[in-house]
């Protein structure tokens, strides 16, 4: 469970997988600020397969199982290292002790917007019900904002709820995380207890994303889907784990994954702001 006593300030080195467009970094704290430096080290997409050939002779009838693979439309992927320190700075950045951090905990956000207010009560569990019937999907909500005037402030994956890839069908509202803090709110994994006492801060939907061994990433990077209702903003937000095994066979400390609508030829980027937040 992350502390909330003294914020900190980091220096963020992060490993990007299929980034969007220029990314801008800035810390989880009291003021947010950017990282010391800022390496992209690779880039990669998934190459299309090759079509396969049969030879056809008249009269045959020929049964097949046909096994295919498509990149998401909807969904782009990050991954890295974080490294940090925790500091004792006076206004003017001077500092006057720091502790280096060798294991980082803590979680990594994402998020449309460089301004959020992260305030107690504010930033909670994305919830199907905020200003709608508890029957709409979360790609509704993705699409309007969530906020009670339902005003389209995002704009979202423009999928349909019962795609695949679709955001109910991604984060799952049934899921159990890990335990965390933003700020100094505390957000339960727990599902079952969200259930009996309707707890806006406890078992937010989430997904496990994968490692190597297994693809169900055995629940080691947890990545929850948050929400700030004051800024009509949904918050991808991934939990770090330190040195584990990941997709590709190498190691890092977090893994997650941020909408980006590609659909029927867009390709128009979206700037996510990342902050993260350390104990």
């Amino acid at each position: 469970m992350v502390s909330h006593g003294i914020k900190k300030a980091i220096a963020l080195f992060l490993v990007m997988l299929i980034p969007l467009t220029s990314v801008y970094f800035v810390v989880a704290q009291s003021t947010p600020e950017g990282p010391g430096t800022f390496t992209e080290v690779s880039v990669s997409k998934r190459a299309a397969n090759y079509p396969s050939a049969r030879n056809v002779y008249a009269g045959n009838i020929t049964w097949m199982q046909v096994n295919a693979s498509t990149i998401t439309q909807a969904w782009a992927g990050f991954l890295g290292n974080v490294t940090g320190v925790v500091t004792l700075d006076d206004s003017n950045n001077k500092t006057l002790y720091d502790w280096q951090i060798a294991k980082p905990r803590g979680e990594v956000y994402a998020v449309e917007d460089g301004v959020i207010n992260w305030t107690t009560t504010n930033v909670l569990c994305w919830n199907y019900t905020v200003g709608h019937d508890a029957e709409e999907y979360l790609h509704y909500l993705e699409y309007q904002g969530g906020a009670s005037s339902a005003k389209v402030a995002y704009v979202g994956l423009n999928i349909s709820a019962d795609d695949y890839d679709s955001v109910n069908n991604t984060f799952v509202n049934t899921r159990t995380h890990k335990n965390f803090y933003v700020g100094g709110q505390g957000i339960l994994g727990d599902v079952a207890a969200k259930n009996v006492d309707a707890n806006p801060a406890r078992g937010c939907p989430a997904a496990y994303m994968y490692n190597s061994t297994s693809p169900s990433g055995s629940g080691r990077f947890n990545e929850v889907l948050l929400y700030s209702h004051s800024d009509a903003k949904p918050i991808y937000t991934a939990i770090i784990e330190d040195d584990y095994n990941s997709f590709d066979a190498s190691t890092a400390d977090f893994e997650m994954i941020v909408a980006e609508n590609g659909h029927n030829g867009d390709v128009a980027t979206t700037t996510y702001y990342f902050f993260v937040e350390l104990s």
